[in-house]
C-alpha cells in the first residue's frame, strides 16, 4: 500500500504519503470579494504550504483587478482582491 489519501470534492486534496515525501496538493474553489481575507485549507499541512497559486475564473476585459495570496499558515492562507464585484476563484496549494 502506498499510503495515498484524498478527498475528491469541490475543495479537496491528494496526500501522496511517505513514499512521496508526504506531498499534499490541495484545491479550493471560492467566491472572492474586495479586501483582505483568510481561507482555510481542506486539510492542514504538517509543515506548511510552500506554494499557493490563485486566480479568478473570469475574463472581464473591461475591468482590471488583481488577486494575490500570501501569509500562509499550516491551516490556511490570506488573500487580497482589488475589485468590488464578487468573482469566482480557484486556488491550488502545495505543501507537506
Amino acid at each position: 500500500r502506498l499510503g495515498i489519501t484524498c478527498l475528491m470534492d469541490r475543495n479537496g486534496y491528494i496526500c501522496f504519503g511517505p513514499n512521496c515525501g508526504n506531498l499534499i496538493i490541495q484545491w479550493i474553489r471560492l467566491e472572492v470579494h474586495q479586501g483582505n481575507h483568510y481561507q482555510s485549507f481542506p486539510i492542514a499541512f504538517k509543515y506548511g504550504a510552500f506554494a499557493i497559486l490563485i486566480n479568478t475564473n473570469d475574463s472581464d476585459a473591461n475591468n482590471i483587478y488583481r488577486i494575490s495570496a500570501g501569509g500562509a499558515t499550516n491551516s490556511g492562507f490570506y488573500y487580497s482582491f482589488t475589485f468590488g464585484d464578487k468573482k469566482d476563484c480557484f486556488a491550488v496549494c502545495f505543501g507537506i
